[in-house]
């Protein structure tokens, strides 16, 4: 008798928790909308404060001979790759010369090539005194790129649980969680306020970290320049010019279009840049969207992984290129980090293929951006003002050992690959790099 009377409690009591989280699902959609209608104290935090202030804007794009670097998605292993190759990039000339590395004006980073951007632009030296300082920020550098973000991530979801009822009763999700975790293990609360600041004061290159606008298919760009006014192509500045005028007039259509925080009226400065590395990096399916507000339309805009639009973090720049060169005689060399992953048959041999959404969906978004992105290079060096100097690692022979699939995670071997990859690769080029550059 006591035995069913304990299970009646447990049933009533299930039945009692599962009462109050539909409640809270309910009562957390209600809140947030009547917060959102009347202005009332925030029920949970949107991590976009409103109100767009323009930022003081570094030189960009003004030089005779513009170089940047562009660093495609590819999980930890581009990350990894990234590191490895600027490093490479940071002795051309010469160990004793201000390298291709330090000349570099803007880098673009996409899904987790953009944690390898930001960490450059936040911690590099202001400028690399000796040999030391530069061996050691290199070492630090490689390091940071190693963190298992994936179990670090669930580690994080599981010591803070009330990030998993926000899940549930509000619109808090779980890039959200992965933002939390990059911020507590690399970035340590730092927003673009405090990257504007290294720019401006000429310590860092002007950071672009891409992502993609799942509402729209707009390419979102999270930096300190104003997006409307630095990445708006007129085509017709380049009527002269029969290459730069075909790129001016693809870049000026819908299909290019980026938008940033000057179009949601949302203020940049006080955004943290986890949560610009969470939204680039965050895949469709999981994490999911990172979700913020815009505040121009009273609605919201969910941004997912950068390489959804272009995975080569190429096309941000030469935008940016485009719509500051003016039709004058500037050139611009793009260095492309390409640590893509390969399209690898994985059920060659069942007659079903690839079953499942997910995996058939992945393949068809590599085979449609590895084509795009082959097409865009081919067009891109067809103009004597534009040089793309394409790095793959898939080049090495190093790349047959790797794990294919892209994770937020990397072993060490497969981290002491990549790094030889990565010298490898970078050296295979030298030539076409310093050509490029300095016109040797």
């Amino acid at each position: 008798m006591k035995a069913r009377s304990r299970n009646v409690v447990r049933v009533l009591g299930f039945a009692l928790v599962a009462v109050l989280l539909t409640g809270c699902v309910m009562l957390g959609d209600r809140l947030d909308q009547f917060r959102w209608h009347f202005g009332t104290l925030p029920f949970f935090v949107f991590d976009n404060a409103p109100g767009y202030k323009p930022l003081p804007e570094p030189r960009v794009m003004d030089k005779p001979v513009n170089i940047a670097i562009a660093i495609s998605g590819g999980g930890t292993r581009s990350a990894v790759f990234a590191a490895g190759c600027m490093e490479q990039l940071a002795y051309l000339p010469r160990p004793d010369s201000r390298s291709v590395l330090e000349r570099a004006q803007v880098v673009s980073g996409v899904s987790a090539g953009s944690m390898a951007a930001t960490y450059y632009a936040l911690y590099k030296p202001a400028k690399f005194s000796s040999l030391e300082e530069k061996e050691s920020f290199f070492r630090q550098f490689k390091s940071h790129m190693t963190v298992d973000f994936w179990m670090r991530g669930w580690a994080h979801y599981l010591s803070h649980p009330w990030e998993g009822v926000l899940k549930y009763y509000t619109r808090y999700r779980f890039a959200q969680t992965l933002a939390n975790t990059f911020d507590e293990h690399l970035y340590l609360g730092q927003t673009f306020g405090d990257l504007s600041r290294r720019e401006i004061a000429g310590e860092a290159p002007v950071t672009l970290v891409n992502g993609t606008v799942l509402d729209t298919g707009d390419r979102f760009v999270f930096t300190t320049l104003h997006v409307g006014k630095n990445f708006t192509v007129n085509p017709a500045t380049f009527g002269n010019d029969p290459f730069l005028g075909i790129l001016a007039h693809a870049f000026s259509t819908p299909a290019y279009r980026a938008i940033g925080f000057d179009s949601i009226d949302s203020d940049i400065s006080s955004f943290r840049i986890a949560s610009a590395v969470a939204a680039s990096c965050a895949f469709p399916v999981l994490p999911g969207p990172l979700t913020i507000r815009d505040y121009a339309s009273r609605g919201y805009v969910h941004i997912a992984d950068g390489g959804v639009s272009d995975n080569s973090g190429v096309d941000s720049i030469v935008q940016l290129f485009l719509s500051r060169a003016k039709g004058d005689n500037s050139r611009l060399v793009v260095i492309a980090l390409d640590a893509s992953a390969p399209l690898v048959p994985g059920r060659a041999k069942d007659p079903n293929g690839y079953v499942g959404s997910a995996k058939y969906a992945e393949h068809a978004a590599t085979i449609q951006g590895r084509r795009s992105q082959t097409l865009s290079f081919l067009m891109l060096n067809a103009s004597p003002r534009i040089r793309v100097v394409h790095l793959p690692l898939w080049e090495s022979p190093q790349a047959q050992y790797l794990d294919p699939m892209p994770q937020l995670y990397i072993s060490e071997m497969d981290w002491y690959r990549i790094l030889c990859a990565a010298e490898e690769v970078t050296k295979s080029h030298k030539e076409e790099i310093l050509r490029a550059v300095f016109g040797e």
